[in-house]
């Protein structure tokens, strides 16, 4: 695809492009602004690790 020479444009047709770019989908990384499942489920319970003692392997043998 050839590169477009902007600097023959006039105002107007720069703002329009602009405009136009600015309301194509963006790709990449995007934030949402939603709370997340996990998260809600962390404020009422906390997941709780505990060590099992007979599938433990001691490194110092």
């Amino acid at each position: 695809m050839p590169k477009k020479d902007f600097q023959n444009w006039s105002k107007e047709k720069l703002l329009h492009g602009y405009k136009e770019l600015s309301k194509r989908k963006k790709f990449g990384i995007v934030w949402e602004d939603k709370i997340e499942k996990m998260a809600e489920q962390c404020k009422t319970s906390l997941p709780v690790l505990e060590d099992e003692k007979q599938n433990c392997q001691d490194s110092q043998n």
